[in-house]
């Protein structure tokens, strides 16, 4: 009766142990892989979603999921109020997802930021660049404005 008791015992202390190891782990709404993106500047870039494993560093912790950048879209911005002009290629920055999918990046001189909110296989976000720059006739502001963009996972 007593070796009953005690392995009636152990077993409950496993399955509160098990609970409780399930309470602690947070269920994330998007998916891992690759997404590719179209902006509304008609450009495209690949990014990826990577949970954290002990050998690819993403985070500290099996709770933690990163963005990372695979190719970068190019931008279009106005100079001074002038006509639009190739601004090159758009850094776009990688770093760790909110467990309810949002990441975003905001930096001054230049003025950048960055916002990406995932959701299942889908993901949308912006990115905007504003910096004073001199084109030869004194200093102007040239900024892409808020590019918007869709993506969609692919792998």
């Amino acid at each position: 009766m007593v070796l009953r008791n005690v392995k009636l015992l152990v077993g409950v202390g496993l399955l509160l142990a098990l609970v409780s190891v399930a309470a602690g782990a947070r269920s994330v709404s998007y998916k891992t892989g690759t997404y590719k993106a179209t902006t509304s500047q008609g450009q495209t870039f690949k990014f990826k979603v990577q949970a954290h494993t002990a050998s690819n560093h993403c985070g500290t912790s099996s709770a933690q999921h990163c963005f990372i950048a695979v190719t970068y879209p190019h931008a279009s911005q106005s100079c001074g109020g002038g006509p639009l002009t190739d601004a090159g290629v758009y850094p776009i920055p990688n770093g760790f997802l909110s467990a309810a999918g949002r990441f975003a990046y905001r930096q001054k001189d230049p003025d950048e930021s960055f916002v990406a909110t995932l959701k299942g296989a889908k993901a949308t976000g912006s990115f905007r660049t504003s910096a004073v720059s001199d084109l030869g006739n004194g200093p102007v502001t040239c900024d892409t404005g808020t590019v918007t963009w869709k993506a969609t996972r692919v792998g």
